[in-house]
């Protein structure tokens, strides 16, 4: 048989189509802490930083940008990089030097960030594969406390809507909660957070009742909280029954999770998911739980014995390394 050239690139095409359904069949979702992503304070554009532990030399940026990009591509293996939220970040500028100056660059990433109105300008980002996930809706929400019309010093909750492929949308809020110092010294806070996470939760299923929901995000609070309780549910039936969301860290069995943080030689998971039961359900996109080795992340604690996150900071110097946190990741998966 004498196959013509346009015949050998129909050929191509029929060889590569069932790679390309595959590739659109699965792909990560990964919430990270990056642990003060900041502006180089020798950028002519920097923000002026007053703590010495927020001084970094763009040097040292570029060490730990490279940093983020080699856990999140080592965390994902074959898998595809979907859906990324981050926490700790200050500027639009880093992101566009992650996504475009690292590997990442290899995933056709667009970005969502804003400047938010917390105190030391850390803000929420989210970067998403445009080839797979396409932008519905995109909105930034400040935080009101009671009797008190101005907007609280702090993160964002950052709410996106995808169209998925297979015609499916996905919803998301990424998250990074006030701190514990926060929550001490204005203990009203954390509740007001949660009361603006809830009426987004409530908007979105008021137009579609079974909507698919991912809340990520560093809680800053063990996912054992009870305040967390008041969104979400470890159990499925409950949680369908209540229309509230799945705690996902508590809902899986113990052997498929793993601490995020550690603090004076104590594990805690503090960062976590939050699914909404139609992500369970048995057809179209579901979640499904995601292992990975993240030993490559960790260091020897010589202070309190075990292991900790090798961070980027130890004081105010700058080693190497990768953040504070561990990145914790799910597969979304249709079938």
């Amino acid at each position: 048989m004498n196959l013509q050239p346009r015949d050998w690139h129909f050929l191509a095409l029929l060889l590569l189509f069932p790679l390309l359904v595959d590739a659109q069949e699965e792909f990560l979702v990964v919430s990270y802490n990056v642990e003060n992503f900041l502006t180089p304070s020798n950028w002519q554009d920097s923000t002026e930083y007053t703590r010495p532990e927020d001084r970094i030399t763009v040097a040292a940026f570029k060490e730990k940008a490279s940093s983020i990009s080699r856990a999140l591509r080592l965390m994902a293996g074959r898998h595809s990089l979907g859906l990324i939220g981050l926490c700790e970040v200050d500027s639009r500028r880093v992101l566009n030097e992650l996504v475009y100056q690292t590997p990442l660059k290899q995933g056709n990433y667009s970005i969502l960030h804003h400047d938010s109105p917390d105190h030391r300008g850390i803000d929420v980002a989210l970067l998403y594969q445009r080839n797979l996930l396409r932008l519905r809706n995109v909105r930034w929400l400040g935080v009101h406390l009671p009797s008190d019309t101005s907007i609280y010093p702090t993160r964002e909750l950052l709410y996106a809507s995808f169209l998925l492929p297979h015609a499916d949308t996905l919803h998301v809020v990424q998250c990074h909660l006030p701190s514990q110092m926060t929550a001490q010294v204005n203990p009203v806070v954390v509740p007001a957070v949660l009361a603006q996470l809830q009426h987004v939760l409530d908007s979105v299923r008021s137009v579609s009742p079974q909507a698919k929901i991912v809340v990520m995000g560093d809680m800053n609070m063990p996912v054992t909280d009870p305040q967390l309780a008041t969104l979400s549910d470890t159990n499925y039936e409950n949680a369908k029954r209540q229309n509230k969301l799945l705690n996902w860290a508590l809902f899986l069995p113990d052997s498929l999770t793993y601490p995020t943080y550690n603090y004076k030689g104590e594990w805690s998971r503090i960062d976590a998911f939050f699914l909404s039961p139609p992500l369970l359900d048995t057809t179209g996109w579901n979640c499904h739980p995601y292992h990975w080795n993240y030993a490559f992340l960790l260091e020897k604690d010589l202070e309190y014995g075990g292991n900790k996150p090798r961070r980027t900071r130890k004081g105010i110097a700058f080693r190497s390394g990768y953040s504070d946190h561990l990145p914790i990741g799910l597969l979304l998966r249709y079938r």
